[in-house]
């Protein structure tokens, strides 16, 4: 079974200025509730690891999970902030739609994402009347996150 996916702006009913804002998803078809992760690559916000989305959604598949994985706006010219927008969005639509646990993991600059959904209280009033779904993850992994953006 191949990944499906969805434009998160255009299911909230938010403008779009990004490329990004794209969750994927593989969903097991066999009616069991089950726990659900979200996966978050990294690349600097400068662009997306592919090895860091697909492959690591595969493996908790494998696994007995329903699968996500956000496409999120990155590079030159893109605010940090639209990508942890982005992210929230994701979790919102995850919560509203299927049952179970929700995990995230992150890696790099997803695991900075992941770190500021976790840890942060995040204004979601952009969400409209959506915003009462929780978006704070059940369990959080981090694989080398961004911890700090100092020098």
């Amino acid at each position: 079974m191949s990944f499906e996916n969805l434009d998160l702006y255009k299911y909230f009913g938010i403008n779009k200025n990004t490329l990004g804002g794209i969750l994927n998803f593989r969903l097991h078809s066999d009616n069991i509730s089950r726990n659900n992760m979200l996966v978050i690559a990294g690349g600097a916000y400068e662009f997306l690891c592919f090895r860091e989305n697909k492959p690591i959604a595969n493996r908790f598949y494998e696994n007995g999970y329903n699968v996500f994985y956000l496409d999120y706006s990155c590079g030159k010219g893109v605010e940090y902030l639209t990508a942890l927008k982005e992210t929230v969005m994701a979790i919102s639509y995850i919560r509203e739609k299927y049952n179970g646990k929700l995990g995230i993991i992150g890696f790099s600059a997803g695991g900075h994402l992941v770190g500021q959904v976790s840890n942060d209280d995040i204004d979601a009033g952009f969400l409209g009347e959506r915003k009462k779904y929780f978006i704070k993850p059940d369990a959080v992994i981090y694989c080398y996150p961004v911890i700090s953006a100092r020098k």
